[in-house]
């Protein structure tokens, strides 16, 4: 089970290069982008009692991801 988690992150990785190439957008860009997304679901779900579906609306983020991010700060 660990191996496939790392194998989904290693594939989520080459995906998230593979469209930075594709679109013109640096590795740092994405990067940054990413960490800003991330900062931005932090604060709504520490700062707001708004709902899961709410957040990704707001954050231009998928609810999954909102999720993922819930349960890293937990």
């Amino acid at each position: 089970m660990l191996h496939d988690k790392r194998l989904k992150h290693k594939w989520d990785q080459a995906n998230v290069l593979s469209y930075a190439r594709e679109e013109g957008i640096s590795i740092g860009e994405e990067k940054g982008r990413e960490e800003r997304n991330f900062e931005f679901v932090v604060s709504l779900l520490t700062h707001t009692d708004f709902d899961i579906p709410k957040i990704a609306a707001l954050a231009r983020v998928s609810a999954t991801y909102v999720k993922q991010v819930t349960k890293k700060i937990s």
